[in-house]
This record gives structure tokens, sequence and C-alpha cells, in this order.
């Protein structure tokens, strides 16, 4: 599921009286912030990777000591009123996800590579992370096809 942000003649500031008195990463933040609590109001269910900076007043741990920390450790945050959650998962990066439906236990056990090592080591996922990986395919593979199989559209010079 893709939403597009509606065009900049639609936008209203109904909601907020103050949005060109923001500064623009805040204004982002509520930007994706409000889209899931609107999708969730429309009755979509999403999740979807969020880049650290946009999540700036969310109190997960910050990304610089959250990296020292050990493969498979996560953080979450569950916002009550809204019903919105945001992980952040250490595998060899930090991921950060944002939900409106989706749970973080039962916690999964996965097999990842670790650099010099020969064998796997098995760390721990949170089911909100596994969940979206294997959804994430089919959204990856029609992307990839849609690639592979452009038509591409071209008149003829007439002139």
């Amino acid at each position: 599921m893709i939403a597009l942000p509606p065009e900049e003649d639609e936008l209203t500031d109904e909601d907020f009286d103050d949005t060109k008195s923001l500064d623009p990463s805040i204004r982002d933040v509520i930007l994706y912030y409000n889209l899931l609590v609107d999708l969730r109001k429309s009755g979509f269910r999403a999740t979807g990777t969020i880049r650290s900076d946009r999540i700036q007043h969310c109190p997960l741990e910050i990304e610089s000591t959250f990296k020292k920390t050990s493969h498979g450790s996560h953080d979450f945050y569950f916002d009550v009123k809204s019903k919105i959650t945001a992980v952040k998962w250490n595998d060899n990066k930090c991921v950060t996800l944002e939900t409106n439906f989706d749970i973080i236990e039962p916690i999964t056990s996965v097999s990842r590579h670790e650099k010099g090592k020969a064998e796997k080591n098995i760390i721990k996922q949170p089911c909100l992370v596994n969940n979206y990986t294997k959804n994430m395919g089919g959204v990856d593979s029609h992307d990839w096809l849609l690639e592979k199989h452009i038509i591409k559209i071209r008149g003829k010079k007439w002139y």
C-alpha cells in the first residue's frame, strides 16, 4: 500500500494555526505521525520504516548510543492516545519502524551473519519487524516487475 501526500493546493492549516512558524523538521514529524493516525481512522493498517531524524520528539533511545548495544536489542514507545507504536531495532544497522496496528511481542529468533565470524548468530527480532519483512516482499517484487516491464511510449515525429 502506498499512501501519497495531498497536493499543495489541497493542504490546509485548519488543525494547526502556526504551521508556517514551525521548524521544517518538526513539520515533517507531524506529517508522518498524522499520516499514520489518519490511515488508522480510515481503516487502513500501515507499517513502515522511518528515518531516525523524523522522530525527534519520540522518547526512543538515541541512535548513537543504541548502535553500541548488542544485535537484536530493541526499544519501543506506544502512544496510548493515538495507538501508534514506534520501534527501534538493532540489526547490522538501526532500523526504526512505526505502525498503527501491529505489536512487538512475541519476540522471534532470526539468524544473521556477523562481521568477522564464519557462523551465523541467532538474534531476537520483534514480531512487528518480522511481519514487516514478510509482507514487504510483495511490494518490492511489484516495484521490481514494474521496472522490468516498463512500457516506453514514444510518439513519432511527424514534422
